[in-house]
């Protein structure tokens, strides 16, 4: 019995240290010193980091000043074109998003000619299984 207790053990064990863990990273939007206010260059902001699926996006700014819309395509992002938006959010002063699917995403402020001034930014999502292909680390 005790022999199959053993066996039990190792095998958890194993697992365990084989195990890949993943912690979704939650991302404030110009961190804390810039926020989603405007005039900040928020693409510098994005390509300073890593995305990764699950990961989520925190916007907070002005309530009424500020929205956060997740363009359909690079084409609507282009135009600032809020057309088949994936989501437009109201300007409510706080909005978070999740990175559900790889890929890119687009995202800016469709008020008061916010984008077109410059308010915003596109990513790559990593999907979760490109970054454990083959490997075994924490991510964090």
């Amino acid at each position: 019995m005790a022999n199959k207790h053993l066996c039990i053990f190792i095998l958890a064990a194993t697992i365990v240290a084989q195990a890949t863990w993943i912690h979704a990273t939650d991302h404030l939007v110009g961190d804390e010193d810039l926020g989603w206010n405007g005039n900040k260059d928020y693409q510098a902001w994005a390509d300073s980091k890593k995305f990764l699926q699950m990961d989520t996006l925190g916007f907070f700014y002005t309530y009424g000043q500020h929205n956060v819309v997740v363009a359909k395509d690079k084409e609507a992002y282009d135009k600032c074109s809020t057309d088949g938006a994936m989501w437009v959010s109201p300007p409510c002063g706080g909005n978070r998003i999740t990175c559900w699917t790889p890929g890119p995403a687009y995202i800016f402020s469709s008020m008061n000619q916010d984008c077109q001034n410059g308010m915003k930014f596109f990513f790559d999502v990593i999907a979760a299984s490109d970054t454990l292909e083959g490997k075994h680390h924490m991510i964090k």
